[in-house]
């Protein structure tokens, strides 16, 4: 018979319930975290448009940040990641470069080969006051950028 050792860990009853109510109480909250469709993209929009204060280091370059696609602009004040609406057909020069046309503002990435223009959302009020350019809602709605609200 072999020797038994006391130093054999043990799982209790009592360990076993805490980790499955610890388990239990993560998955709850982080489905309701998520909420909606609706819902998850404006939390994903106001993620991203908090996140265009960070800086990034490649004009043009486009990246998913909290589940929405944004575009490195290169502005005066440095580069900057901006929340992109939706992707046009319009060929541009230089990547990273942005151009605001009826209040639509625009930045320039790349696609494959070609370089095409982005427009973008509008920011949140607290990116706006800090300086940066932002598109309006009603002209992205004109543009047929963004679907108008219901």
């Amino acid at each position: 018979m072999p020797p038994t050792s006391s130093l054999q860990p043990r799982t209790t009853p009592r360990i076993r319930t805490s980790y499955t109510v610890a388990l239990i109480v993560s998955l709850t909250l982080g489905l309701a975290a998520c909420g909606s469709g609706s819902e998850s993209r404006e939390r994903n929009t106001t993620l991203s448009t908090a996140s265009t204060l960070a800086k990034c280091t490649t004009g043009g370059a486009l990246k998913v940040i909290a589940g929405q696609k944004s575009i490195c602009a290169v502005t005066k004040t440095g580069k900057f990641w901006y929340p992109v609406a939706k992707q046009k057909t319009w060929l541009c020069s230089k990547l990273g470069i942005v151009r605001l046309q009826a209040d639509v503002y625009a930045v320039c990435g790349k696609a494959g080969k070609k370089k095409f223009w982005n427009t973008t959302l509008p920011l949140s009020p607290e990116a706006i006051a800090a300086g940066f350019v932002s598109s309006t809602l009603t002209a992205l709605i004109d543009a047929g950028d963004v679907p108008a609200p219901s």
